[in-house]
């Protein structure tokens, strides 16, 4: 082989690297699709009025139990109820707040709307408070250290805003879920509470 064709070869190589590097310097800095999806989250504690898109809500109580009395039946379970109460205040249009879900500390999901869950909230004119509960069916073994997601609709949520509640879950509050044998949900109203 010649020199100029050494040469070429490993000016092509160098090239080459040279290429592969800077699209992988690129590619880290540029936003994956996973960050475009990611909803728009104001994060939150019970009994503190959080900001969504089209109203506040504020999470009132969180109970668990093994059973669950409503008015339509009663279900128990060997997992655990977990019943919020909380309330949403629309502020520019009649809504309501459709998709509520428990996030454990492990990225696990349950639906407020999923199985035998239910989310009670209906709509309601601005400025009105609209006092909702949810029961939630979830193992006791995935609750410590969870979070609840609010947002004002059911379906995608990645381009909405979130209310991130803490919800305090600790391992003395579910050895006190598993203990009580009951607890109620009762649906929603409109008004103060």
């Amino acid at each position: 082989m010649s020199r100029r064709t050494l040469r070429t070869k490993a000016l092509t190589g160098v090239v080459a690297l040279a290429v592969v590097g800077i699209g992988q310097l690129l590619t880290s800095h540029l936003p994956d699709e996973l960050t475009e999806l990611r909803p728009f989250e104001a994060a939150g504690h019970i009994d503190e009025s959080v900001d969504v898109r089209t109203g506040s809500v504020r999470v009132q109580t969180v109970n668990g139990g093994t059973s669950l009395r409503s008015p339509i039946a009663a279900m128990r379970t060997s997992n655990l109820w977990v019943v919020i109460a909380y309330t949403f205040t629309p502020s520019q249009t009649t809504t309501g707040l459709f998709s509520i879900e428990m996030v454990a500390a492990n990225g696990m999901r349950w639906s407020g709307t999923a199985s035998r869950n239910q989310n009670l909230c209906t709509s309601s004119v601005p400025g009105l408070p609209i006092q909702c509960q949810a029961a939630i069916e979830v193992p006791a073994d995935y609750i410590i250290g969870a979070h609840l997601e609010l947002a004002p609709t059911a379906d995608l949520t990645q381009y909405d805003a979130v209310a991130v509640i803490d919800l305090e879950i600790t391992p003395d509050v579910v050895a006190d879920w598993k203990a009580n044998p009951e607890v109620t949900l009762q649906g929603s109203t409109l008004g103060a509470s």
